[in-house]
């Protein structure tokens, strides 16, 4: 995230902030800049939109928090067999015996919630 001044004695303010309200108006206190292709240093004004805070959150790239290793079976005495947690937010969604497994799971149900918050 880039910062930006706002002239002598403001607070610095994000980047993507400023240029959406230099080019389209004030931003309303109940709605937040999302960056459509989820990179937060992409600033180009075709980048960004207008959502609500929810919205936002379900338009995050996927990353390791989405799809997170678990501790080994214990099921298996002496064998190691690693496992995948889904989590979409604070929603537990599922363990899946593989990583590409898991993560078609965690982009299915993300693009599921993106449909229902409105994306």
């Amino acid at each position: 995230m880039c910062y930006t001044e706002r002239g002598r004695g403001k607070a610095p303010q994000y980047e993507h902030r400023v240029l959406w309200e230099n080019s389209n108006g004030v931003i309303p206190s109940d709605k937040v800049i999302d960056h459509i292709n989820g990179i937060r240093d992409d600033n180009r004004l075709e980048n960004l939109r207008v959502v609500t805070p929810l919205a936002n959150c379900y338009n995050r790239v996927v990353t390791p928090k989405g799809v997170c290793p678990v501790s080994t079976d214990k099921r298996y005495k002496g064998v190691q067999k690693k496992k995948w947690r889904v989590q979409l937010g604070h929603e537990h969604i599922g363990v899946y015996d593989s990583e590409e497994e898991a993560t078609a799971v965690y982009l299915q149900a993300l693009e599921l919630k993106k449909v229902e918050v409105g994306l």
